[in-house]
């Protein structure tokens, strides 16, 4: 499942320009993708040829999904005549249209546990601050996800129990680091890092990560440095470094392209532009 529906942000046409016109993705800031679409048709009604020239671009943004569609349509009507035109046709008509549509995200709860956690991570990379709402169970899933989309073996601790580590990296000769994710929008002191650095030791772990939504005061910092300095190092990830991380393990999890066209009915683009030129008599 998509986190992104068909559907306008808005119907006003100066929203959906705005959409079209942006290079890269307006929730991540990703340079879209393009799926060219392209269609021709000609038909023969009667004494009337229309002939009709379609193009259809979708972008795509290869980091949350986001998308949008533009479509360009040259319509020319034509009358078979054998008194007109050295190819027996008179031009009656011409219509030029332009149209398109941009992605909206679907509802969703940052509290539900049952949500697929691929969708929790296109949801995070799409709306920031998701991350201060997001059930803390769901966020070290995340959190493990995408240490394990980085290279890493990753495996989330029980809930209770875990003498306050959240997600174990197993590394070679048994040696593991200990992970703890904090969902939080106030700065993170001292006394937290202090209480992992000692979980750290106690557990036999060979190094300590912390995790947060939000940052760090300095003397976080500090007792980060000093813990290296015993021979455990522990590295702190505030939430802007975690977002970064995620969105370039969530690029490796790219959406099919041909699921984001399946997505796309071209029959509901929203028309921008219209201009029509005619000949009379039309017929």
């Amino acid at each position: 499942m998509s986190i992104w529906e068909y559907s306008s942000l808005e119907t006003a046409r100066e929203v959906i320009q705005a959409g079209l016109a942006t290079p890269t993705c307006p929730f991540c800031q990703t340079p879209l993708d393009s799926l060219p679409l392209r269609l021709d048709r000609n038909r023969t009604d009667a004494r009337i040829v229309i002939d009709q020239y379609e193009k259809i671009s979708v972008d795509a943004c290869s980091t949350c999904g986001w998308w949008r569609a533009a479509s360009e349509r040259l319509t020319n009507h034509w009358r078979e005549s054998g008194r007109v035109g050295a190819d027996g046709k008179r031009w009656l008509s011409s219509e030029q249209t332009r149209r398109g549509m941009i992605a909206r995200l679907r509802v969703f709860s940052a509290q539900d546990i049952d949500v697929p956690l691929e969708d929790v991570r296109s949801f995070l990379v799409a709306n920031d601050e998701l991350r201060f709402e997001i059930h803390p169970r769901i966020f070290e899933e995340v959190v493990a996800d995408v240490f394990r989309d980085l290279g890493f073996h990753a495996r989330v601790t029980a809930y209770s129990g875990d003498g306050g580590i959240d997600v174990v990296l197993d590394g070679p000769d048994e040696s593991m680091i200990g992970v703890q994710v904090k969902r939080y929008k106030n700065t993170i002191s001292v006394e937290p890092i202090r209480a992992l650095t000692g979980a750290l030791f106690n557990r036999g772990y060979t190094a300590g990560i912390f995790v947060t939504t939000s940052d760090y005061q300095k003397g976080a910092h500090s007792e980060a440095t000093m813990s290296t300095l015993r021979g455990i190092p522990v590295v702190l990830i505030n939430g802007t470094r975690f977002l970064e991380a995620l969105g370039i393990a969530q690029r490796k999890k790219y959406v099919d392209k041909e699921e984001v066209l399946d997505q796309i009915d071209v029959n509901r683009l929203i028309v921008l532009e219209y201009e029509s030129t005619k000949l009379p008599p039309y017929i």
